[in-house]
């Protein structure tokens, strides 16, 4: 008879997303935070933070870069350039 090694624990499964960030190694950053926001301007879009209007090249390149689809809406990122670039965003049709 042949005994079968036991596969390791998993980790615990966070509910929390503060705490599942954690567990991964992450940092949570809420969608309610400082961040970048994307409106439409004539063909194109305009990057906004809370001053104003982006400006910075090397900004405006990071998010060009994310290359988030034109059809989805209330687009938001986090304005460091250290955050994981994750868009937060509303698809068409939600």
């Amino acid at each position: 008879m042949t005994t079968r090694a036991r596969a390791p624990k998993a980790p615990p499964i966070a509910t929390d997303p503060v705490a599942s960030a954690r567990l991964a190694g992450l940092r949570y950053v809420g969608e309610t935070g400082t961040g970048i926001h994307r409106r439409r301007a004539g063909r194109g879009f305009v990057y906004l933070n809370g001053h104003g209007p982006v400006r910075d090249v090397t900004t405006l390149a990071r998010i060009r870069a994310l290359v988030i689809p034109p059809a989805w809406r209330e687009v938001w990122r986090r304005a460091r350039a250290q955050a994981v670039p994750l868009p937060f965003a509303l698809a068409p049709g939600a």
